[in-house]
Order: structure tokens, then sequence, then C-alpha cells
């Protein structure tokens, strides 16, 4: 399957090469930024290990997150100081 188009969302059933389609295709891209999301920590670590087992290692321009992750690094931090007045400060522990 090619992709043309720069946003796309794949649904399909399990064991029908989803991941495969998502990793070949974030690999094929030479001049851009890819970013993929994610439900769940697994699912994230499962992409991550696939592209560095076919490339070596994590490509730059590529990026793999969490949904959860993503809404509050993209979504929510870049407004905090806007809301608040201070920037989002994570707490330790």
């Amino acid at each position: 399957m090619s992709i043309e188009n720069e946003n796309v969302a794949i649904l399909a059933a399990a064991g029908s090469r989803k991941t495969e389609q998502v990793v070949e295709s974030a690999l094929g891209v030479s001049d851009g930024c890819v970013l993929i999301t994610t439900y769940t920590n697994e699912n994230r670590n499962h992409i991550v290990r696939r592209i560095e087992q076919k490339v070596g290692a994590m490509p730059s321009h590529i990026t793999v997150m969490g949904w959860f992750s993503f809404l509050i690094a993209q979504c929510a931090k870049p407004y905090q100081r806007a809301l608040t007045g201070r920037p989002l400060v994570p707490r330790p522990g």
C-alpha cells in the first residue's frame, strides 16, 4: 500500500500488518518529520523496537509518543503559561 497523503489513519483488524505499514511508511520519509501516536506504552515500545530492529537506531526525524504524552506535550503544556502565568513544572517523585 502506497501512502501519498501527509496525514494518514490506518484502521484494520489484528494481524493485518498495520504496525509494519506504519514503520515502513515512517522510514520512507526523507524530507520531513514523522509523529506516530499510540494509546499504550506497550504499543509505543513495540513500534520503537521494530524501527530499531530495521535500522539499528531511532532516526531523528521519527517521534513515537503515547496518546496522553502527545496531549500533554502538544496541547496542554504550550498553553500552560497563558492560563496560569507560569510554566508547567513536573513534580518530583
